[in-house]
């Protein structure tokens, strides 16, 4: 059985899920990980029992890696990718792949010359409840699908980030939540192709944290979606704190409105 080694880069909250997957599968192991921070490397590493890069440039470069897992900030997703295919790594990528439809289809192009695997980490595509979800509409069991409604609601103080990059930017919440939301709406009822309408606002932070946004799909399919970084969820039991994750999928069609809610993950201090 072939062996995948791992690299990681970026030593941030989402980091320590990517490894921990890594440690799960019979067939990978995590050779090490890079970050801008010396000291957040070494962290991660000693808590993996893996190396600790001096650098990006050493990580990318090293003969005993196949597969990067680029974890870093969100704006900062397109050069350790390109930079990786180059270097021959398979990659995966946290979303979102890069900040333009442009910057996108760089990769795609050098993944295509390359032959190598780039995958967008859209993990919500790959979790089953969707599965049913995609039976139920490409099988035409609720009718012709009119109009999607999608919730992504999240709580930003309960997920407890290592750092603030996402409250950095004004759109920020876009760039956190929204790539969840069109991943799973791209699946359904196809790629959204114009916003037709938006309203943000400032509830928490000093940056958009909340937004309601109108799209149209390729299939002139109507997504109205709503994300939240607001969110307020139980605690419980009372001795931890608990972020749960809700996605609402409401589909309207010429027979009935058909309303659907996953609870996805939930993150314990």
């Amino acid at each position: 059985m072939k062996i995948w080694n791992f690299g990681i880069i970026g030593a941030g909250l989402i980091a320590d899920f990517h490894a921990k997957a890594i440690q799960t599968l019979p067939n990978a192991k995590l050779i090490g990980v890079s970050d801008a921070v010396e000291a957040k490397a070494q962290a991660l590493a000693a808590k993996y029992s893996c190396k600790a890069f001096a650098g990006n440039e050493e990580i990318l470069r090293s003969a005993d890696i196949d597969i990067i897992a680029i974890v870093t900030p969100s704006g900062a997703h397109m050069e350790p990718a390109i930079e990786a295919a180059r270097n021959g790594k398979h990659v995966i990528c946290e979303k979102p792949l890069a900040r333009s439809v442009k910057s996108c289809l760089n990769i795609k192009h050098l993944q295509e010359e390359t032959g190598l695997v780039v995958l967008p980490a859209h993990n919500y595509v790959f979790t089953p409840c969707l599965n049913i979800v995609q039976n139920l509409v490409h099988t035409g069991a609720i009718g012709d699908v009119a109009e999607l409604h999608a919730t992504f609601e999240n709580n930003l103080g309960a997920y407890k980030s290592k750092d603030d990059f996402r409250l950095k930017i004004e759109f920020g919440l876009v760039e956190d939540l929204l790539p969840h939301i069109l991943s799973v709406a791209n699946e359904l009822v196809g790629a959204a192709k114009a916003v037709v309408d938006a309203k943000g606002w400032k509830q928490s932070n000093d940056v958009i944290d909340n937004l309601n946004l109108l799209l149209e799909t390729d299939k002139g399919i109507e997504v109205d979606c709503f994300t939240s970084w607001t969110s307020c969820f139980d605690v419980v039991p009372r001795t931890m704190e608990s972020s749960t994750i809700t996605t609402t999928l409401s589909f309207r069609t010429p027979r009935t409105v058909l309303n659907l809610v996953f609870t996805l993950f939930s993150l314990t201090s």
